[in-house]
């Protein structure tokens, strides 16, 4: 993610959001509950509630080129059994990369329950 003069975030789309993260972490979207599912999707959407305070920290850039602003493939990593512990791990990323962690997860989760 970045952030424009204007005060404005971007982000890069990924066609397929499960290529910016490794085997583990889908299998452990994926074998979270229906319920817990829902709860990481209402984790996002109170992330989301929050994205002008993260705006308000950086510092605003031109857009790099997809190589350097898209989620880099397997960035998101790791095995994890709550939402708690994703909700965690996410929100631990570094602050131009959160954004993007929170709509790949959102990308996966919205794949799953169309299968």
């Amino acid at each position: 993610m970045w952030k424009d003069a204007a005060g404005v975030a971007h982000t890069v789309a990924l066609p397929q959001p499960a290529s910016a993260m490794t085997d583990d972490f889908v299998r452990s979207i994926e074998s979270l509950s229906e319920h817990d599912r829902e709860l990481l999707g209402d984790a996002a959407e109170d992330f989301f509630e929050t994205l002008d305070k993260l705006l308000d920290g950086m510092e605003a850039r031109e857009p790099r080129g997809l190589d350097e602003d898209a989620l880099p493939d397997h960035f998101l990593r790791g095995d994890f059994t709550s939402v708690e512990a994703v909700r965690a791990y996410l929100d631990s990323n570094e602050p131009a990369w959160r954004l993007d962690a929170y709509l790949a997860v959102e990308d996966l989760l919205d794949q799953l329950d169309a299968n």
